[in-house]
């Protein structure tokens, strides 16, 4: 399983994803026969990310609700388990695939919850992508101010030394300020983004 989720990973990095579905497939099938344990729940979350890629490429509706099923599956073992940080990673699943389904209250409401769980993982962590999905789901509801306000925390609480995740945020935060009005942090994240790409 390890073995083909790494060739997946691997034809992404080339952008061939079109050869990846033969490979989901045949891990799908070992997936589904793996005993109950944690190694099964972070497979099962790795195969409704995949289906959820699938469907950006395809947009067949069918594969949301399979990966929808893969994430109820492995949120049973997280919770089994008690482990935080896959629940936080699972309820993120469940808000994009609400969100694809055009379901966006509810995606508010799973990605609340992914950020409770994230809060309770111990340590140093990292809630900025939380943040930002949140921001969105905001947005799409028309509430701009709430979004404003996300995206400002998203940039206030980015923990990370990865550069280009940082110069990508600075965009995406370009985008909403955009959208929601606010053009002066617009124009602000913009150049912030322009100066980290140069």
């Amino acid at each position: 399983i390890e073995a083909i989720k790494q060739i997946v990973y691997l034809f992404t990095r080339m952008d061939e994803d079109e050869k990846n579905w033969a490979y989901v497939k045949r891990a799908q099938k070992l997936i589904l026969n793996q005993k109950e344990s944690i190694k099964k729940v972070i497979n099962y979350r790795w195969l409704a990310y995949e289906y959820e890629n699938k469907y950006t490429t395809t947009g067949r509706k069918t594969l949301l609700d399979s990966g929808f099923t893969f994430t109820k599956k492995a949120t049973i073992g997280a919770f089994q388990h008690k482990n935080y940080d896959e629940l936080a990673k699972l309820y993120r699943a469940f808000e994009s695939f609400s969100y694809h389904k055009g379901e966006v209250n509810k995606a508010l409401q799973y990605i609340d919850t992914a950020i409770f769980f994230a809060k309770q993982i111990k340590g140093e962590k990292n809630l900025s992508g939380l943040y930002l999905s949140k921001a969105w789901d905001h947005l799409d509801l028309g509430e701009k101010e709430e979004a404003i306000q996300w995206m400002d925390s998203v940039i206030y609480h980015n923990k990370t030394n990865d550069v280009v995740g940082i110069m990508m945020e600075h965009l995406d935060a370009s985008d909403l300020y955009e959208q929601a009005g606010r053009l002066d942090k617009a124009y602000a994240a913009f150049k912030v983004y322009a100066k980290m790409k140069d």
